[in-house]
């Protein structure tokens, strides 16, 4: 397998717990990692927050998605 067939094939999968998140922690959290440097110190940051019935639908979408092998 040459390197490039590697990398195209690989695939990550991550399990989560079902146990909610407190707002104030993901808050406290989304603030405070607004504070780390990063290359150039651009912050290049774009943040998605959903929960109940947004997380829903976007896990639902998500299963969909990785059904049909995308």
């Amino acid at each position: 397998m040459e390197v490039g067939e590697a990398v195209a094939a690989r695939r990550s999968v991550r399990g989560f717990l079902e146990t909610p998140i407190d707002v104030a922690l993901v808050e406290r959290l989304v603030i405070e990692s607004a504070r780390a440097a990063s290359g150039g110190n651009l912050q290049p940051w774009h943040i998605a927050i959903v929960a109940d019935a947004a997380m829903v639908r976007l896990k639902r979408t998500m299963h969909e998605l990785m059904a049909g092998g995308k």
